[in-house]
C-alpha cells in the first residue's frame, strides 16, 4: 500500500509538473534529513538517587531507595518508529546495585505509542512498548518510569549510572549506553565550620553563621539562656530571621540576650548532622559606663582617649563619615539653662565624630555636632538645666585617638539685669568689666530710644562734677537717670555713634542716678561686652604702695656722674590735699667698693614720666656710706595721682676700679610723717664699672635674609673684642666696650652676597664712630677712633646715611628714594659764616632727581621725595637746588642747573624761587665738585646768601631771616635729596664747618664766678641737667651756670617736631694757676695743633710732656720738650699735626729733675669752629690778648677786682674779628687777681687773669 508521501511524489513527477516535482522532492528530502536529527530526551530523576552512606555499608538490613521519575519525551512524531509491536528496551542497574523485582510502573501519556509494559527484575528494567500499524503518527509520545527501587549491596563504595544494556529497534536518541539516571553514595552532614563568638551594643544587629558539608536541605539554630542547660528551638520572629538557613540573623539584640549560647544542625536525606559547637554572644551598654562629666568650664575639661575597635556605626551618614573605631560616651546635667559650645583641642589631629542624645543613650538617635581634628570652639547648642545629655564620641580610625574638650559655660543673666539690682559704681571706678550678654527683655523707662537688652548702674551724687564713660565691642548707648526704679527722669542719651560713650556733669548731693547700657538701637537683641568708668573724682590722695626696680643694668664708665642705680615707684590715688615725700633712705648694698667706686648719690623726681632724667633734683646728693648704713635724703616732694618716679644715681669718680660693680637697696620712704616700707627694696641687677663705655654696632641686610656666610670681626687696639659675629634678618644688634682714644678696627670676611651687607657703629650717644660705607658695595676693613663723649652731630632720616663721619649717601641708585641729613645744632644767622662741602651726584646720566642744601627752622625731620628733591614742603626755609632732571611742570631748565629756593617748593615760577635756575656742567659724571656757601649779615634787615658751584655763582639779597624764616635768627642746616622713578648716587661730603654754630662747648670760670649760656633758641622745651643747684633755670635756654668744680652739663633739647638734642659740655672751675706758668696756649692752625705757653720759673724742671685726652680721664702723650731749666722762666711753642681731631683736651705736664710729674694747665679746643674764645698769657705784667670775639661796633670792656668791684671800664670799642684778637692793656693795675669780662651786641663772656 502507497503511502501519503509516494502518492505525492507520483502526482507531481510527471513530464509537465518535473521542475515542480523536483523541487518538492529536494525539500522533502531536507525536511526528512532534519526530522532525523531530533532525539528523544532522557529527563533524569532528581534528588531522588542519592544513597545513603551507612545503607549501602549496611549488608545485613538492606532498604530500598526509590528513585524519582525518569521521563522519557519524544521531540518529534516518529522517534520511537512506527508498526512496530512488542520493542523492548532493557536498562540495567550498575555492577553491585540491585533493583527491587516487581517495583516499578511505567505512563504514558496520549501518543502514538498503543501499548507500554514494564518488567523489573533485579538486574534488569525492561520496557515493552508497541506502534499502531498505518496512521496515528501526529502525536508525541512522553512515558514516565516511577516507582523504581534499587539498593547497593556492601561492597558498592563508589557511584554509578543506570544506563540502556539492549534494545530491540533503534530509537531515535536512545543507544545502547544512554544514562537513564546517575547514583551516587552520601552522608548525613557534619559541621565544617562553627559559628564564632558576637560582641555587639545593646540595639544593635548581628547574624551567627555555620557550613556543613553533604548537601544540607535544611538547618536547626538553637539557644541557651542557661549556660546550655536546656536548649530552645529558634524559629523565625521577634529578632530572629532566617532561622533554617545557614547563617541566622538577630536584629536589636537587648542587654537580656547578654551571654545567650547559640548552635545549630544540619540536615539531608540520609539524616541530620550533630550540634555546632556554641557561639556566645555579648551584649554590652556602653551608655552604662558613660562618663560623668561634672560641670562646664575649662576647669572640667576631660582628656578624651579612643579604643581601638568599637561596637557602633549607626550614624555614619550623620556626620558623614564611617566611624568604625571605638566610641566614648559622657553625661552631662547642666546647672544651668542656656547655649553651650565645646571647646576641643585636638592634640593628635585626629578626626573623632562628636553626637549628643538627650534623655535617653541608645545606638540610634543620636545628632550630629560635627567631625573634628583642630583646636577650636565649636558647635552651638541649647541645653535646658536638669536635663541629662550624653556626648557620643566615635573615633573615624581604628588606632586610638586623643581629643582634650569641655563644655562651655552657658551665659548667665547678670545680676544688674533689673533695675532694682543695679551695681553701685564709686567715684574712681576704673574699667569695671560688664556685660549685657545673657540679658532678656525689659522695659527700661529711662526715656531714650534704647535697647532692651541692658543693665543698670547706679551711684549717690556728691556735688561734685563727675565723668561716665564706657567702652564696648559693640555700638551702645549709656542712659543718665535720676530717680527710682520705675520712675525715673532722663538727664541725657549718650550715643556718639563710636565704642566709647562719656558723659561729664555734676550730680546733686543726695540725688540717685542710674546709668542704663544696652545696644543703641531699641529694636535690636545685640549684646557684649563693656567696662565702665566714672572718674574726674575728687577724693583725699592715698598712699597705695612702693616698690623699685634696676632698669637699667648697662656698664657703667668710669668718671661719668648721675648714672641711673634705682628706681623708686610710689603710687597715690585721689587728688585733694596731696600727700608730700619727705625722705628716702638708701643703702650702697651690693656695691664692691663704696669708698672707691661711689663718690656721692643723688636723687631725681620725673612726676609721672617713667622715663629717667635728671632735670628734678630731690633733697641734696649725699656722700657714700658703707652697705648696710642708712644714707638719707630729705626734701619735699609733692607727690601725684599714680604712679611717682623718682631715681638714685651715683657719681663715679676716676679712681674707681674697673670691673667692680655698684649697687643700692632702697629702705623706706617717708609721706606725711609715715615711714613706708618698699614691697621690693632690693630688685635684681647691678651696674659693672668699665674704662671705656659700650659702643653698639649694628649688621644689616638689604633683602633680609641675614649676611649668609659672611662675618665680622671687631677689634679694640688689635684685640679681639667681638670674633666672626654674622648678621641675621634685615638687622643685628652687638655691643662691645672700648675706652676713649683707642682704635677700632673692622675685619669683614665675606659671604655669599657681600653686596647686602653693611654695618655701623655709634657710641652711647648716638654719635657715629664707624661704617662699612656705601651700602650695595662689599664692606671694606675700616678703623677709627674711640670716643665715648661724642655726640651725635647730625640727624639722619629716610634713606640717608653715614659712610664716614662727614660723609653721606642722601639716596642710594634706587627709585622712589627721600633722606635727609641735619647738623644737630643750629647756627646764629646773626653772625657771618661760610663753609664749603663737595656733592657727588652719581655717574648716570638719565638719573634723577638731585639735592638740595638747605636752611630751615623747624625740627631735624623734614621733606618729601620724587621731583620735590626732599625738600618739598619744608615751609620756613632756604636752600640751593642741585637739579639732575628736567621737570617741565616746575620750569626746570633741560640742563643741569641750580637754583636758590625757599617756602619748601622746587617750582621756579613761583615768588619762592629767589634767583635762577642757571645751567651748569653735567653734574652726573661721577664726579666730586666743591660747593661754597657764605652768609653776610649785613644789618637785622639785610642779609646776603651766596652759593658758588664751580665758575657759577647765585647771590640772594634781602630780609631773609625775616622774609624767609619768620624772624628766627637761629636755623638748622643740613641737605635733603630725593629720586622718583628715575634715581641716581647722590652723595655729600662736608669739608668745613659753619663757625657760628650754637651747640655749647666746654668753658673755664674761676672759682666762685658764674657763666651765661645760651642754647639754640626756637625749641619747644629745654631741660638742662645736672639739677643740683648750680643751673638757674633748667628749663630756660639760657640759664646762668654758677658750679663749684668741674661739672659737665646737659641740654635736652626739643626740636619744633619732638626730635631730642643733647648737647653736652664741661664747665671746668680754675683755682689759682701755680705761678711758675704763665700761660699755656693751644689754638689750631691749618693741618697742625700750636700749643704755646710762658713760664715764670722753671727751676729743677727736666722736661715737659703735652698730653691729649677725648673725655679728660685717658691720656695720651703727644710729645716730649725739653726744658731750658732757668729761673727767670722761657717762652715754648711747639706744634703737631692734627690726625683728624677736631674736638680734644691738651694737658701740659712738667717732669721735675727726680722724676716727679706736676700738671700745669689743661686747655681744649674744638677745630669745627675756626674762632674760639680764649685769653694769653693767663699770667701777664702788662696786657693780655682776647681771640674769638664776634665782630662788634660797640663792644665794653669791664674790669672787676676780686671785691667783684668794677675798676676799668672802657667803652664803644670796635672789634674786628682776627686770629690777633683783642688786646686789653692792663698795664695800670696791681698785682693780683682780676676779672676781664667782655660784652658785645650779641654776647657776654668773662676770663680770669693774673697780673704781674
Amino acid at each position: 500500500m502507497e503511502s501519503k508521501l509516494t502518492q505525492v511524489f507520483k502526482s507531481f513527477f510527471n513530464k509537465d509538473n518535473f521542475l515542480i516535482a523536483l523541487l518538492l522532492m529536494i525539500m522533502l528530502f531536507l525536511i526528512f534529513t532534519l526530522n532525523l536529527k531530533a532525539d528523544v530526551t532522557i529527563t533524569l530523576p532528581s534528588n531522588g538517587q542519592n544513597i545513603c552512606a551507612e545503607t549501602a555499608s549496611d549488608g545485613t538490613s538492606p532498604s530500598w531507595t526509590t528513585l524519582n521519575n525518569i521521563v522519557i519525551t519524544e521531540l518529534l512524531t516518529e522517534d520511537f518508529p512506527k508498526n512496530k509491536t512488542n520493542e523492548t528496551i532493557v536498562l540495567s542497574a550498575p555492577s553491585g546495585w540491585s533493583f527491587n523485582s516487581g517495583f516499578g510502573a511505567i505512563t504514558k501519556n496520549a501518543g502514538d505509542i498503543s501499548s507500554i509494559a514494564i518488567s523489573v527484575t533485579s538486574t534488569n528494567i525492561t520496557i515493552t512498548w508497541s506502534t499502531p500499524n498505518g496512521g496515528g503518527d501526529n502525536d508525541i509520545d512522553i512515558l514516565t518510569i516511577s516507582g523504581i527501587q534499587l539498593r547497593p549491596d556492601n561492597t558498592v563504595s563508589a557511584d554509578g549510572d543506570i544506563t540502556c544494556s539492549s534494545i530491540s529497534t533503534p530509537v531515535i536518541g536512545i543507544t545502547i549506553g544512554t544514562v537513564f539516571a546517575n547514583l551516587s553514595i552520601t552522608d548525613v552532614p557534619s559541621i565544617t565550620s562553627d559559628p564564632s563568638n558576637a560582641s555587639i551594643s545593646s540595639g544593635q544587629n548581628t547574624s551567627f553563621s555555620i557550613t556543613a558539608n553533604n548537601s544540607p536541605i535544611s538547618y536547626a539554630w538553637e539557644y541557651s539562656d542557661d549556660s546550655g542547660l536546656s536548649w530552645n528551638l529558634i524559629s523565625d520572629g521577634g529578632v530572629y530571621s532566617n532561622s533554617s538557613s545557614a547563617t541566622l540573623n538577630i536584629s536589636g539584640a537587648d542587654l537580656s540576650m547578654d551571654s545567650y549560647l547559640y548552635r545549630a544542625s544540619a540536615a539531608n536525606a540520609c539524616g541530620t548532622s550533630s550540634y555546632s559547637a556554641t557561639a556566645i554572644l555579648n551584649v554590652t551598654d556602653i551608655c552604662s559606663s558613660a562618663i560623668s562629666i561634672t560641670g562646664c568650664g575649662s576647669s572640667n575639661s576631660v582628656t578624651a582617649i579612643t579604643p581601638t575597635s568599637g561596637v557602633w556605626d549607626p550614624i555614619s551618614s550623620s556626620c558623614g563619615y564611617s566611624t568604625p573605631g571605638g566610641e566614648l560616651i559622657y553625661s552631662y546635667v547642666p546647672s544651668v539653662s542656656g547655649t553651650v559650645s565645646l571647646e576641643i583641642t585636638a592634640t593628635d589631629g585626629s578626626y573623632i565624630d562628636y553626637f549628643i542624645q538627650e534623655g535617653t543613650c541608645s545606638p540610634t538617635g543620636w545628632t550630629c555636632i560635627g567631625d573634628y581634628s583642630s583646636t577650636g570652639t565649636f558647635g552651638s547648642l541649647a541645653l535646658t538645666s536638669g536635663n541629662t545629655y550624653y556626648f557620643l564620641l566615635d573615633d573615624e580610625n581604628t588606632t586610638s585617638s586623643q581629643h582634650t574638650f569641655y563644655i562651655t559655660c552657658p551665659i548667665a543673666p547678670p545680676t544688674n539685669e533689673d533695675c532694682s539690682n543695679a551695681i553701685v559704681i564709686p567715684c574712681g571706678t576704673t574699667d569695671l568689666a560688664g556685660t549685657t550678654n545673657g540679658t532678656s527683655v525689659q522695659t527700661h523707662g529711662t526715656g531714650c530710644s534704647i535697647g532692651a537688652y541692658g543693665v543698670w548702674y547706679t551711684f549717690t551724687g556728691d556735688g561734685n562734677e563727675t565723668t561716665i564713660s564706657s567702652s564696648a565691642d559693640f555700638d551702645h548707648e549709656m542712659s543718665i537717670c535720676s530717680g527710682s526704679c520705675g520712675s525715673l527722669t532722663n538727664i541725657d542719651c549718650i550715643d556718639a555713634s563710636t565704642s566709647t560713650e562719656s558723659y561729664t556733669f555734676t550730680p546733686n548731693n543726695g540725688v540717685d542716678y542710674f546709668i542704663y547700657i544696652s545696644h543703641y538701637d531699641s529694636g535690636s537683641s545685640t549684646t557684649g561686652d563693656f567696662t565702665l568708668t566714672r572718674s574726674d573724682c575728687l577724693t583725699d590722695m592715698n598712699f597705695v604702695s612702693c616698690t623699685s626696680s634696676q632698669n637699667n643694668t648697662d656698664p657703667i664708665s668710669i668718671g661719668s656722674v648721675n648714672q641711673e642705680i634705682l628706681c623708686i615707684q610710689v603710687e597715690t590715688d585721689g587728688s585733694l590735699n596731696p600727700l608730700a615725700l619727705t625722705d628716702i633712705v638708701v643703702r650702697t648694698d651690693g656695691t664692691t667698693d663704696y669708698s672707691i667706686d661711689i663718690s656721692s648719690l643723688n636723687i631725681w623726681f620725673t612726676g609721672l614720666s617713667s622715663s629717667f632724667s635728671t632735670s628734678n633734683h630731690f633733697g641734696t646728693a649725699q656722700n657714700t656710706a658703707s652697705p648696710g648704713t642708712d644714707i638719707t635724703f630729705a626734701g619735699t616732694q609733692e607727690l601725684e595721682t599714680g604712679v611717682n618716679y623718682f631715681w638714685l644715681t651715683y657719681d663715679i669718680p676716676n679712681g674707681a676700679n674697673s670691673g667692680d660693680v655698684v649697687d643700692a637697696i632702697l629702705q623706706s620712704i617717708t609721706i606725711d610723717s609715715s615711714i613706708e616700707t618698699p614691697t621690693n627694696g632690693d630688685p635684681a641687677g647691678n651696674r659693672e664699672l668699665i674704662d671705656g663705655c659700650n659702643y653698639i654696632i649694628n649688621l644689616s641686610d638689604d633683602y633680609g635674609d641675614g649676611w649668609d656666610t659672611g662675618l665680622l670681626t671687631v677689634q679694640v687696639d688689635g684685640v679681639d673684642v667681638l670674633t666672626d659675629i654674622s648678621g641675621s634678618g634685615y638687622s643685628s644688634e652687638f655691643s662691645f666696650i672700648a675706652e676713649s682714644g683707642s682704635t677700632i678696627s673692622t675685619i669683614y670676611t665675606h659671604g655669599s652676597y657681600p653686596d647686602e651687607n653693611s654695618y655701623l657703629i655709634v657710641n652711647p650717644n648716638e654719635a657715629y664712630i664707624l661704617s662699612s660705607g656705601e651700602a650695595g658695595s662689599s664692606p671694606t676693613n675700616e678703623s677709627a677712633m674711640a670716643d665715648c663723649n661724642a655726640i651725635k652731630e647730625f640727624t639722619v632720616n629716610g634713606d640717608t646715611y653715614h659712610t664716614d663721619v662727614s660723609c653721606f649717601i642722601i639716596t642710594e641708585d634706587k627709585t622712589s628714594q627721600a633722606g635727609s641729613l641735619w647738623n644737630n645744632y643750629k647756627i646764629n644767622l646773626e653772625e657771618d659764616f661760610s663753609f664749603d662741602f663737595e656733592v657727588n651726584m652719581g655717574d648716570d646720566g638719565g638719573g634723577a632727581d638731585g639735592i638740595v642744601f638747605a636752611l630751615q627752622g623747624d625740627c631735624t625731620s623734614a621733606g618729601s621725595n620724587g621731583n620735590q628733591l626732599g625738600f618739598g614742603g619744608i615751609s620756613n626755609s632756604l636752600g640751593v637746588e642741585f637739579d639732575t632732571y628736567e621737570n617741565g611742570e616746575l620750569s626746570d631748565l633741560s640742563d643741569y642747573h641750580i637754583s636758590i629756593i625757599s617756602g619748601g617748593s622746587v617750582d621756579h615760577t613761583l615768588s619762592t624761587n629767589l634767583n635762577g635756575p642757571s645751567s651748569v656742567v653735567d653734574i652726573e659724571d661721577n664726579v666730586w665738585y666743591s660747593v661754597n656757601i657764605s652768609w653776610d649779615y649785613i644789618s637785622s634787615s639785610e642779609q646776603e646768601f651766596t652759593v658758588t658751584f664751580g665758575a657759577t655763582t647765585l647771590t640772594y639779597n634781602g630780609d631773609i631771616i625775616t622774609d624767609q624764616f619768620g624772624g628766627a635768627s637761629q636755623v638748622f642746616w643740613g641737605f635733603t635729596g630725593s629720586t622718583g622713578a628715575y634715581s641716581n648716587l647722590q652723595q655729600v661730603c662736608i669739608n668745613t664747618y659753619p663757625d657760628n654754630s650754637t651747640e655749647l662747648t666746654d668753658m673755664y670760670i674761676e672759682i666762685g664766678n658764674s657763666t651765661n649760656v645760651e642754647a639754640a633758641t626756637g625749641a619747644n622745651s629745654y631741660s638742662w641737667s645736672p639739677d643740683d643747684g648750680t643751673i638757674s633755670d633748667p628749663s630756660a635756654y639760657n640759664p646762668t651756670l654758677s658750679p663749684t668744680e668741674d661739672t659737665e652739663y646737659t641740654c635736652l633739647i626739643e626740636d619744633g617736631c619732638g626730635n631730642y638734642i643733647t648737647n653736652k659740655f664741661t664747665v671746668f672751675v680754675d683755682q689759682l694757676l701755680p705761678v711758675e706758668i704763665l700761660y699755656f696756649y693751644v689754638k689750631c692752625q691749618n693741618d697742625s695743633i700750636c700749643f704755646d705757653w710762658e713760664t715764670a720759673s722753671e727751676v729743677n724742671c727736666a722736661y715737659y710732656e703735652i698730653y691729649t685726652s677725648d673725655d679728660m680721664n685717658n691720656w695720651k702723650k703727644l710729645e716730649t720738650v725739653d726744658s731750658e731749666n732757668t729761673q727767670t722762666g722761657n717762652l715754648y711753642s711747639s706744634c703737631i699735626v692734627n690726625n683728624g681731631k677736631n674736638k680734644a683736651y691738651y694737658k701740659l705736664v712738667d717732669i721735675d729733675i727726680n722724676g716727679i710729674k706736676t700738671d700745669l694747665a689743661v686747655k681744649s679746643v674744638n677745630c669745627e669752629a675756626v674762632y674760639k674764645k680764649y685769653i694769653y698769657p693767663n699770667q701777664t705784667k702788662s696786657g693780655v690778648n682776647i681771640v674769638g670775639v664776634s665782630n662788634s661796633e660797640d663792644c665794653i670792656i669791664e674790669i672787676y677786682d676780686q671785691t667783684g668791684r668794677v675798676i676799668i671800664t672802657q667803652k664803644n670799642v670796635e672789634i674786628d674779628r682776627i686770629e690777633s684778637g683783642l688786646y686789653v692793656d692792663l698795664s695800670a693795675l696791681t698785682t693780683g687777681q682780676y676779672l676781664v669780662m667782655i660784652i658785645t651786641d650779641v654776647e657776654m663772656f668773662q676770663f680770669p687773669v693774673i697780673k704781674q
